[in-house]
């Protein structure tokens, strides 16, 4: 994952789930299907996911809302387990 824009949030870096997901070439719905299906595991190992609901406009400007995770370097790593 080389590409991946580190944030500062809280004082702590992440990644956001859109751009993994883009670096994995999945859809991000697949990631966060993933992320759910393996949260216990990711969470008891590496603490806890941050989750976010995003508002965007749609291409037909409506307004629709998506759910992004920030994950931490380490919460980010196991992601490429799960898709080979």
């Amino acid at each position: 994952m080389p590409n991946l824009i580190v944030t500062q949030r809280n004082g702590i870096l992440v990644v956001d789930s859109r751009l993994i997901a883009q670096d994995l070439g999945i859809e991000h719905r697949a990631l966060l299907q993933s992320l759910d299906k393996h949260i216990k595991s990711i969470e008891d190992a590496f603490g806890a996911v941050a989750f976010e609901m995003r508002e965007f406009k749609t291409k037909q400007g409506n307004r629709s809302t998506e759910k992004i995770a920030w994950l931490t370097e380490e919460q980010a790593t196991p992601v490429n387990d799960f898709f080979p």
